[in-house]
Formats: C-alpha cells, structure tokens, sequence
C-alpha cells in the first residue's frame, strides 16, 4: 500500500508520518489489493451505508518482537487486538487508520486512531 514512498519502512520522504490521507504508492499487486479493498469499502458505505473501519496494520511478528528493518512499524499482539475490538465496537461510519505501537520515530501517523479509537498503544 505504501512500498513504492523512497526509504520506507525505515524512514518517510514527507519528512514527517505518514498520515492515512497521503497517497498511496504500492510496490506490488498486495499493496494495490489492499487501496482497491479500501476504495471499495468507501463506495459500500457510501451507497449502501455499509459501515466499514479500515485498518492499516503495522508488521506483527510470532515471537511479538519487532522485526530488523521494521521496527518502526511494529505492531505488538496485545495492541493489535485491542485496535479491533475497539474498532468493532465503535460508533464509526467509515474511517482509514493505522495501528502500529508506541515506536520510536514512528513512519505512520496514528494520531486520527488514537481520536477516533481511543487507540492507546502499550508495549514499545
């Protein structure tokens, strides 16, 4: 969804997070599938009023450790389910968020999750 930005996952080009309403720029078929899903799920909501949060997950490991290159996007299991349980229980129509835990320097923006979500992450 995001591959194609220079540098990434280690830094962001934009000279700050990226936010949810940047551009996307996949590197490959997945990434694309996942800005189609998006975009699909915008058009259900918006003619069908079928409520739907999208959630842009940062990079989850087995062992629930960050992984070498990615470490500023991890995402620990506990923050991972606690973004969507609190995304399926929320009052939202439609919504795009990341959800990556409390990283130093992180690449996302999570500041719109953490309004809308009440996101808190934990674990570093």
């Amino acid at each position: 969804l995001l591959g194609a930005y220079e540098g990434y996952p280690k830094t962001s080009p934009l000279g700050r997070p990226i936010n949810t309403d940047d551009p996307l720029r996949p590197d490959g078929d997945y990434g694309v599938s996942k800005g189609f899903g998006e975009l699909l799920a915008r058009k259900y909501y918006d003619l069908y009023g079928i409520r739907t949060i999208c959630i842009r997950i940062g990079s989850l490991s087995n062992d629930d450790k960050p992984i070498k290159s990615y470490e500023k996007l991890f995402l620990s299991h506990e923050d991972a389910a606690w973004v969507f349980k609190n995304a399926l229980k929320s009052d939202i129509n439609f919504g795009v968020y990341f959800a990556i835990s409390d990283n130093p320097n992180p690449i996302f923006n999570t500041d719109s999750t953490k309004r809308a979500l009440g996101f808190s992450p934990k674990q570093k």
